[in-house]
């Protein structure tokens, strides 16, 4: 059912807090905190024990056409409208492109508290100033740094429904109540709504307070998302991959060839390997026991393909090392890269990385 946003409107303040989120560091044996607070503070302790949590995710958000943060990212509006007149809500809701949550509520719905998480900027809006909120911004969510910090551990995710109950008991010392899995642009929380029901909410223009001018030299991630639009790179595939791994391949034969002269058990065994068989031996097991491929340096995820030779690679990168497929025919970059950014040259298979400039390991 769609949401009626015509209603009387509530004259307060918006409340937005948006959160900083510090560097990964490799190979982290905690899972991360939470680096955001509530605004204004939530007291956990105090919420009653019939309040229940409703979580909204998988909606496709309406696109603004402007940015909401500096991630080169177009952002999306979803409208949220909470129905709840028997029952006090606490509001999970999880996006993904950097969203503005716009949230509006019936006559007696009582809402404690909001968090909004995703991997870019969730920002909520509509809500009086007395209502805690908590968002976060284009360096990703609690879910997010989770899930990156598993990835670098080599750890398996649990399901999605064990990660949201764990996100909800986290903030709100409870597991989900009710979900919205799905729906296009707006939502109903609650039961539908009735004819006669009207929506309160906080009107706020949304462009004039929102809207963020792009950076024209981003770092971190959003140096990347500024090279994929503009076609400087592109997300690299499996074939490209095996093209490097082949050229690796060459490279190895090379080496081993140069090193005949050693006894034998000290040769690589891959002089008298296909190019199949090295594929394969370059494309070891994962410990976690996920399927070959998808770990290592066969792994595709934040991989890039450089499209032009003009590229300014990123830097200030956090998380996972991300990695840059040079074709032959492009320059080798003079100065050292970012010490999260991994060159895998086309030419001759080699991989190069700031040690290999500085000789100091990242």
């Amino acid at each position: 059912m769609k949401c009626d946003s015509s209603g009387p409107f509530v004259l307060a303040a918006l409340i937005i807090l948006m959160g900083l989120s510090p560097a990964l560091p490799a190979g982290a044996q905690d899972p991360p905190e939470y680096p955001a607070r509530f605004s204004p503070a939530l007291d956990m302790a105090a919420l009653p024990p019939e309040a229940k949590v409703y979580l909204v995710s998988g909606v496709s958000a309406r696109l603004l056409g402007w940015p909401i943060d500096q991630s080169w990212e177009e952002s999306g509006t979803i409208k949220v409208a909470v129905n709840s007149p028997d029952a006090p809500v606490l509001l999970l809701l999880l996006g993904g492109r950097p969203t503005l949550w716009q949230v509006g509520w019936t006559e007696g719905t009582r809402i404690l508290a909001v968090l909004a998480d995703g991997a870019a900027s969730q920002i909520v809006t509509g809500l009086p100033p007395e209502v805690p909120v908590m968002g976060n911004d284009e360096e990703g969510g609690w879910l997010w740094r989770s899930g990156q910090w598993a990835m670098e551990s080599d750890l398996e995710l649990p399901a999605p429904d064990e990660r949201q109950n764990e996100l909800s008991r986290k903030f709100f010392g409870r597991p989900v109540s009710a979900q919205v899995r799905e729906g296009f642009q707006q939502v109903v929380v609650g039961r539908p709504l009735g004819p006669e029901e009207r929506l309160l909410t906080v009107a706020v223009a949304l462009r004039e307070t929102f809207e963020v001018e792009q950076a024209p030299d981003p770092k971190g991630e959003a140096a990347i998302r500024r090279g994929l639009q503009l076609k400087y790179i592109r997300e690299a595939g499996k074939k490209d991959m095996d093209g490097w791994l082949l050229k690796r391949a060459e490279l190895i034969r090379q080496r081993t060839a140069e090193a005949e002269e050693l006894p034998e058990h000290l040769i690589p065994p891959y002089k008298y390997a296909d190019d199949q068989e090295l594929l394969d031996r370059l494309t070891p097991p994962c410990r976690s026991g996920r399927p070959k491929g998808t770990c290592g340096w066969s792994y595709t995820l934040r991989t890039y393909v450089q499209l032009k030779p003009d590229f300014t690679l990123p830097e200030k990168l956090t998380g996972r090392p991300v990695k840059f497929i040079l074709p032959a025919n492009f320059p080798i970059p003079a100065s050292p890269p970012d010490d999260k950014v991994r060159l895998l040259l086309m030419k001759d298979g080699r991989i190069l990385s700031r040690e290999d400039y500085t000789g100091e390991k990242p």
